[in-house]
């Protein structure tokens, strides 16, 4: 921010210029030369300080050269209802629970993963958005965007109850213990699943940087897998700190040019008995099972 300049003082004399007649005193002003000087000085100075910012800023948003990347094998295509707008995934023994989105079209859905056929759907009232599921137990965990409401149902999509909550909903999962919830931003919410309190928080750090726009969820092999919005990336976070651990690239697996306005990558499952992977996007007419793999050191 810059300084307030010192106001000069007015000149006390009746005239505003001396007299022709009246000897002048000395000048104490520097000669031209010093002046150039002092003024290239300030100036490096500067230079080297808004560098140093500049310097800094980047450093701060470099992502961790350490971090391990992986691309992927694909294993196998089943079908996906192109016109889910796919908010959250939970996977097991072949069956999908699914939660779409946008106000007057979300639902929640049980679906089988061969087939792709809709077993159960149960849709949300029109000013719902539905977002990210989880399962603890035999209850089933559904987020909203902005109402503030997690629905929960049994396995057959009965509700059974719901929970207030503050902020928006985006992505969900369950570690075991708590719930993890993500609200688009860089922070994951630790969630007692009986009371749907708020236990502890992390924000997610690559290197220096935050990462933002964290979407949906799935916890695997002691590691929470997040999607970004608009990104072909999932990030794995440890959860005790919310550092990046790994970055996988989906990028190739649904082409661009065979997307829709809309169609981003969104949603990843893992069934904890088998470790199979899935994932898919938004009106993606396809699920993808993968694998992982390392990307060759540079």
């Amino acid at each position: 921010m810059a300084k307030n300049k010192p106001k000069r003082k007015k000149d006390q004399t009746a005239g505003a210029f001396p007299d022709a007649s009246t000897p002048t005193a000395p000048s104490s002003a520097p000669p031209p030369a010093a002046q150039g000087k002092r003024w290239y000085l300030i100036a490096m100075f500067v230079g080297i300080a808004l560098g140093g910012t500049y310097l800094a800023q980047a450093i701060n948003n470099a992502p961790a050269a350490d971090v391990p990347r992986y691309t992927y094998n694909l294993v196998k295509t089943y079908p996906h209802d192109s016109g889910a707008f796919t908010q959250g995934l939970y996977l097991e023994d072949g069956v999908v629970w699914e939660s779409t989105g946008k106000n007057g079209q979300s639902s929640i859905r049980k679906v089988d993963l061969a087939s792709g056929d809709i077993l159960k759907q149960v849709d949300l009232p029109e000013n719902e958005f539905g977002e990210g599921v989880a399962m603890v137990g035999d209850k089933l965990y559904q987020l909203t965007w902005k109402k503030g409401l997690c629905h929960v149902y049994d396995r057959e999509l009965n509700k059974i109850k719901d929970f207030e909550y503050q902020g928006q909903g985006w992505g969900l999962t369950y570690d075991g213990t708590h719930l993890i919830m993500s609200d688009g931003s860089s922070r994951l919410y630790f969630i007692d699943p009986e009371t749907f309190e708020n236990v502890r928080m992390v924000t997610v750090f690559s290197g220096r940087k935050r990462i933002g726009q964290l979407n949906e969820l799935e916890y695997a092999g002691g590691k929470i897998w997040a999607n970004v919005w608009n990104s072909e990336s999932l990030y794995a976070i440890n959860p005790s700190d919310g550092k990046v651990v790994g970055i996988l690239n989906l990028g190739g697996l649904w082409p661009l040019n065979q997307r829709p306005a809309e169609g981003i990558m969104n949603g990843i499952a893992v069934d904890s008995a088998t470790e199979q992977i899935i994932v898919t996007g938004k009106y993606c007419p396809s699920i993808f099972e993968i694998e992982l793999k390392d990307l060759p050191s540079r």
